[in-house]
């Protein structure tokens, strides 16, 4: 019995700490960015893998990265299906963003935050007839 509660004991170490670990992970590699959306899709789990959000961007300087939009326990975010419908392709965003993007390990950072601050740009230019002047 002394066996027993001690192997729970130590499971119940090593998951905290797994745990600290993530969490600790996840704020050191945290990050503010902006972008502009430029395609978003749904790659559907199966079996007891869970939906993943990508969202591919591009940046001011032309840089593209797609980054994930999944729910994070540590993070207490657990709306990332409000937050995919939200994000809008042309628009721009500020986010909050953590981990890292590993091609080998299929890993991408993911969106923690984010907000809107602008939409996408307005043609200003006055629109040309295709008939002449219109007739008043």
């Amino acid at each position: 019995m002394r066996a027993k509660g001690f192997a729970l004991a130590a499971f119940a170490v090593v998951a905290l700490a797994a745990g600290g670990g993530q969490k600790i992970f996840q704020e050191a590699t945290e990050e503010n960015v902006t972008f502009t959306v430029t395609d978003k899709d749904v790659k559907r789990g199966s079996g007891d893998s869970p939906d993943v959000y990508r969202v591919y961007t591009e940046d001011a300087a032309g840089n593209v990265e797609v980054f994930v939009n999944k729910d994070q326990f540590w993070q207490w975010k657990f709306d990332s299906a409000d937050v995919q419908a939200q994000l809008k392709e042309g628009h721009t965003y500020e986010a909050e963003v953590n981990g890292i993007r590993w091609g080998f390990g299929s890993w991408f950072r993911n969106i923690v935050e984010v907000d809107e601050i602008s939409g996408p740009e307005q043609d200003t230019r006055t629109p040309v007839r295709q008939n002449g002047p219109a007739n008043n």
